[in-house]
């Protein structure tokens, strides 16, 4: 190791980084994509490398390994290995170590947990997950013994949504599992959850009001009671990460630890040491998150490096802490907290970079340097992160670019200030309730300010997901000028006979600027880029309709908008695409699956221009919902009956059904039918039409591509006489995984079988996307299972 460090400037950082090019490697194999691909690569780089060592050095020999203990560690990670322990039903015993009520269900996590095998008990070293429906007297600590139904992995069925399975792992759990009884429960409560559980009716006791949720958001990481309006606008304004316990708060709480010690007379290294001490301390308290955990381990990092030596190397220090994290779980790596994280220390460095090139380079004034002090970390911070917040949240917040200079301070100064009301209140009550209402009050100033800001029109730039390709392009951007201006330092103090250059700088020399440039220019092109025809994406909604149209020249339009519970779905999905405003919505008919989701567009600000269906004036509480929401937002809300027309550039949607003034016996035989042609592509759209309407239909069609199959298949629809008319090659059906309905109907599947049609089903494939160029078209399902 030493002839290796020698050899090699900064090898941890080497190293750690071949190990996370193991850790992607473990991912492709588990994951089947391109494994011979890979492995190629894989045998290249193990030819190059035994050359090279034979002739050369051994470094490169040392990194290879890291880079296979790398695919070892992620292919022998417990929630990897232990998989086949849990199937079907299993008895669990283990200790509640979280409680979490969610939207739908409540959930606890175990740990320790043990399961019973015919007559043996296998000890899991992994996490599980336990979700139920109806509330369970138990609490964290206690140890349980219960019956549950072992969830099959969840699936991404649209490409907007959360890798939930991943997210499972990388908390170390391994699964879900569905309740079914408690066998036995035994009441025990360690002392950091009955600490945690007292600091909780404290606060509770001393702040009032909604805010107390905020209080122990910030003093446990506890997010229960947090108003859902709050914590969404403060993620709106980019300070979201104000209520996730963070760097931030374990670097308040050093400090203050560090000023205490240092009053109370101890030495530098004994100050460090008991630091280190109280933060783990705390992050036991505030529940033990991964997200704080990796904070820990940094500043522990930080503050052990000083004790001994005085000094450190800020990139050894994050490439150390991001191995110690990533030993303990590798699928910390695809996270967007862990990604967040380092890449926040990197732009610290690229701030101490920029600093020192505009203060020895380019030699600006004293008062100039100080406010670049206090800029330069927010913009060189945005520039970092923004690129992460994109591919995960496919929008950045604008605001929080000025809001953090702001808020940052003054929570910084806040929170000190809570934990010590909270201490005072167990001795003196009255006067700590006086100081928690004013924290209060400054909380409500800071949310009804946000309030007004988060409604000014580029509060948060949707942007869509970037691809990986401009996100290469873009940090290798970042990289070339940051090298360069560590060159242009170098090349400074050599002029000035401080230092002598390392061969390595030379290789930018001038080029520095026009290489970066080079690169961002690739990555703003590469970014999110329109479709090169008519794309057309059958989302999964559930037991639901909805389509989304994107044309070439940037126009959406909205086929239905699915249930109420989709509407986050979709809303994620017109993110992840890069959409700020849907330029047509097409309602079917107001029925809760087909017009739900667009109540939560609206909700939540998203842009619609106009809004059309046809009106039966059938009295229905959607109905009348959809007419005063578009009424409200000012958005025109057009009826379309049988002849009407609809041109967008090459698109055009002919509407064939309904006839104006027509009533009808059951309200799906109303629904709007359209069919949408792109030059020489057509799909037809049903909504919830049964085999009435179809036959009234069939009169006016003729062969059709693609048949977006009526009312999610049902056995009322698809009839022999219709299906035979249109001659469709593609039948898409959108239907909920195991719904009630039981939707498609097999005997409307038996029909659509019997003329050959392909069938793609969202309950089985996922979103399907159509692909047009205007003369053909390219049909691709989400999840590609063999069928």
């Amino acid at each position: 190791m030493k002839n290796l460090s020698c050899k090699l400037h900064r090898p941890c950082v080497w190293s750690v980084g071949y190990y996370v090019v193991g850790i992607i490697g473990g991912a492709i194999w588990t994951e089947g994509l391109h494994r011979s691909f890979f492995m190629v690569i894989i045998l290249t780089i193990l030819s190059w490398s035994l050359i090279y060592i034979l002739t050369k050095s051994g470094r490169v020999g040392w990194l290879i390994c890291c880079m296979l203990l790398g695919i070892i560690r992620f292919l022998s990670h417990p929630v990897v290995t232990e998989q086949s322990y849990l199937k079907d039903y299993v008895t669990l015993t283990g200790t509640i170590v979280s409680l979490k009520k969610g939207a739908y269900e409540e959930q606890m996590v175990l740990d320790s947990v043990s399961v019973e095998r015919q007559s043996e008990s296998i000890t899991l070293h992994s996490k599980v997950k336990v979700c139920y429906d109806q509330p369970q007297a138990i609490a964290c600590g206690n140890q349980v013994t219960l019956v549950g139904k072992v969830k099959p992995p969840s699936k991404v069925y649209n490409p907007s949504d959360m890798n939930y399975e991943s997210y499972l792992k990388s908390q170390g759990i391994i699964c879900e599992v569905e309740l079914i009884n408690i066998k036995k429960v035994v009441p025990r409560t360690t002392f950091i959850h009955a600490l945690r559980q007292s600091l909780k009716i404290q606060i509770y006791t001393v702040f009032e009001g909604k805010d107390k949720g905020m209080i122990q958001a910030l003093v446990l990481g506890d997010k229960e009671e947090l108003d859902k309006e709050v914590k969404s606008l403060y993620s709106v304004l980019g300070i979201g990460h104000l209520i996730a316990l963070s760097g931030l708060h374990l670097g308040i709480i050093s400090m203050c630890c560090w000023f205490v010690l240092g009053r109370m007379g101890l030495n530098y290294s004994r100050r460090s040491q008991v630091t280190i001490l109280c933060i783990w301390c705390y992050w036991l308290l505030a529940g033990g998150s991964v997200s704080m955990m990796r904070a820990c381990v940094m500043m522990s990092l930080v503050l052990g490096i000083r004790s001994f030596w005085e000094e450190e190397d800020l990139m050894t220090n994050c490439a150390l802490a991001a191995g110690v994290v990533l030993i303990a779980n590798p699928f910390e790596l695809y996270q967007v907290g862990f990604q967040l994280s380092f890449m926040a220390i990197i732009g610290v460095i690229g701030v101490g970079l920029t600093y020192r090139y505009m203060k020895r380079v380019l030699k600006w004034p004293k008062h100039v340097l100080r406010i670049c002090r206090v800029l330069a970390p927010t913009v060189m911070l945005t520039l970092v992160l923004s690129p992460i917040l994109a591919y995960h949240f496919y929008e950045v917040p604008l605001l929080g670019i000025v809001l953090n200079l702001i808020v940052i301070p003054l929570f910084s100064m806040l929170l000190p200030i809570i934990f010590l009301i909270i201490l005072s209140s167990y001795v003196v009550p009255g006067i700590s309730h006086f100081f928690a209402q004013s924290v209060l009050g400054i909380f409500n100033g800071v949310e009804e300010v946000g309030r007004q800001l988060a409604q000014l029109p580029f509060a948060t730039y949707i942007c869509g997901r970037p691809t990986v390709a401009s996100l290469i392009f873009y940090y290798g951007g970042i990289a070339i000028f940051m090298l360069w201006m560590y060159q242009q330092e170098r090349e400074t103090l050599k002029k000035e006979q401080i230092l002598v250059q390392p061969w390595f700088v030379k290789v930018y020399g001038s080029y520095g600027i026009f290489l970066g440039s080079i690169c961002i220019g690739c990555a703003l092109l590469f970014f999110n880029p329109m479709p090169k025809g008519l794309e057309v994406m059958h989302l999964y909604v559930g037991q639901g309709d909805c389509c989304v149209i994107r044309t070439r020249e940037g126009k959406t339009i909205l086929m239905d908008a699915g249930t109420e519970r989709a509407g986050e779905t979709i809303l994620r999905y017109l993110k992840y695409k890069g959409v700020r405003r849907v330029d047509l919505v097409v309602i079917s008919h107001p029925h809760e699956d087909h017009v739900g989701g667009l109540f939560k567009l609206m909700d939540e600000g998203m842009g619609i221009d106009q809004v059309v269906w046809a009106d039966m004036q059938e009295e229905d509480v959607y109905r009348t919902r959809l007419i005063e929401s578009c009424q409200q937002l000012r958005i025109p809300l057009i009826s379309l009956y049988k002849e009407d027309c609809i041109q967008i550039g090459d698109l055009q949607l002919d509407v064939l059904w309904p006839k104006e003034n027509q009533s009808f016996s059951n309200p799906n035989e109303g629904s709007l039918v359209s069919l949408l042609t792109y030059k020489e592509v057509t799909e037809l759209f049903t909504g919830d039409i049964g085999i009435e309407t179809e036959a009234r239909l069939v009169q006016d069609l003729e062969d059709i591509d693609i048949l977006k199959v009526g009312h999610h298949g049902s056995k009322d629809s698809s009839s022999y006489k219709f299906l035979d008319k249109i001659n469709a090659e593609y039948g898409m059906i959108s239907s909920g995984v195991n719904n009630r309905y039981g939707h498609p109907h097999p005997l409307a599947l038996e029909r659509l079988n019997e003329y050959e049609m392909s069938i793609h089903s969202t309950s089985e494939q996922g979103a399907i996307q159509i692909l047009m160029d205007g003369f053909t078209y390219r049909v691709e399902n989400q999840l590609q299972e063999e069928r």
